[in-house]
């Protein structure tokens, strides 16, 4: 009874209603392309064609998410509470089904063959930037890349998204930083504020205002003593 628009692949959402019962009447969906011509009959509760990929998500009568591609033929199986979108770089967050509750809090990601690249045991899970995406655990963040490999510990308080450089801002109990790719602190987690400008960073303590490289070397010769002192006094402590 809808024809939705279609979509760069060519291929529109269709809605028909059909008896669920005697008093009352269910949505399904399938897909159709620019000819008119069925791709996908109207079976499923839900369903999201994925940009520039042949892959539906899609939900069945039992409401457990799946994909399939244009011929109907099961990609992922229907074992999901809930499949997001896949992104540009081919992954997408899920929720699966828990043995005790009848949905898992928790995410986990797949790729587009629907293998999973890490296990359903985050509370969060953030968009992936510059190959890298937050993923929150008890009120502590970390960070994992496109392999769904942890890079740190999950023992931060805030990240925030990685830049084209590879490197990341953070902050913990004792101040912020800036971690790399590989989850080395270039700078030192106990400054009062620190932000990105590019080639270097700016780092604030104690009403001072520090240059620091992607090396994490103070490049201000002004203030170059001073860093060095805190440097060697934070590590004291």
């Amino acid at each position: 009874d809808r024809i939705y628009g279609f979509n760069e692949m060519g291929i529109a959402r269709v809605r028909k209603r059909r008896s669920a019962n005697k008093l009352s009447i269910e949505r399904v969906y399938g897909l159709i392309d620019t000819t008119g011509k069925v791709v996908l009959d109207c079976i499923y509760r839900k369903i999201r064609p994925q940009e520039n990929i042949n892959l539906i998500i899609v939900q069945d009568e039992n409401k457990k998410y799946g994909a399939v591609d244009k011929s109907g033929k099961t990609i992922i199986p229907y074992e999901y509470a809930r499949i997001y979108d896949f992104d540009k770089n081919g992954v997408a967050k899920f929720k699966q089904y828990s043995e005790k509750t009848s949905v898992n809090s928790f995410y986990g990601i797949m790729n587009i063959e629907g293998i999973v690249l890490t296990d359903d045991n985050y509370s969060s899970i953030g968009s992936f930037t510059n190959g890298y995406a937050v993923v929150g655990k008890d009120e502590k963040y970390g960070v994992i890349n496109l392999a769904g490999r942890l890079i740190t510990k999950i023992e931060y308080e805030e990240i925030k998204p990685f830049n084209d450089k590879g490197f990341a801002i953070v902050k913990n109990e004792n101040g912020y930083g800036v971690i790399n790719k590989n989850g080395l602190e270039i700078i030192l987690l106990f400054f009062e504020k620190v932000s990105d400008h590019g080639h270097f960073f700016l780092a604030e303590k104690g009403g001072k205002k520090f240059a620091i490289d992607l090396a994490g070397r103070c490049i201000d010769k002004e203030h170059q003593n001073r860093y060095n002192l805190l440097i060697e006094e934070y590590h004291k402590q």
